[in-house]
């Protein structure tokens, strides 16, 4: 799942809090969430993204966005 795609995404200390862009906005994500975040780059642009095991749809993926 795609939860954000921009220049530039910096993680922050403890892996679950991310900066994107230049300061547009943060995205935090609890210590508790069973599904981590991960960050790769695709045509030349940071994404942030989470990997959703086999086809299960019933989880839940919990995040805040900080303008």
């Amino acid at each position: 799942m795609l939860l954000a795609e921009a220049e530039m995404i910096t993680p922050q200390p403890g892996g679950r809090g991310f900066i994107i862009g230049d300061r547009d906005y943060y995205l935090d994500v609890p210590a508790d969430n069973i599904l981590a975040p991960a960050v790769r780059t695709r045509n030349g642009r940071r994404q942030l993204t989470v990997a959703i095991p086999g086809c299960n749809v019933d989880r839940t993926l919990t995040y805040t966005l900080v303008w």
